[in-house]
């Protein structure tokens, strides 16, 4: 995914915050996903079952 964002800065420098902006929306997209998937996960096992 970083490779893509450089490709495009190396681009289109003039893009450089507009895509940096969107790379760290997804990097933290790609961290929180997980995470909550393991939180809920957790909450069925001792909390519901």
């Amino acid at each position: 995914m970083a490779g893509k964002y450089l490709e495009g800065v190396a681009r289109q420098p003039d893009l450089t915050p507009m895509l940096r902006t969107q790379f760290f929306i997804m990097m933290g997209l790609v961290d929180a996903v997980p995470m909550i998937g393991v939180g809920i996960g957790l909450y069925i096992i001792f909390a519901v079952a």
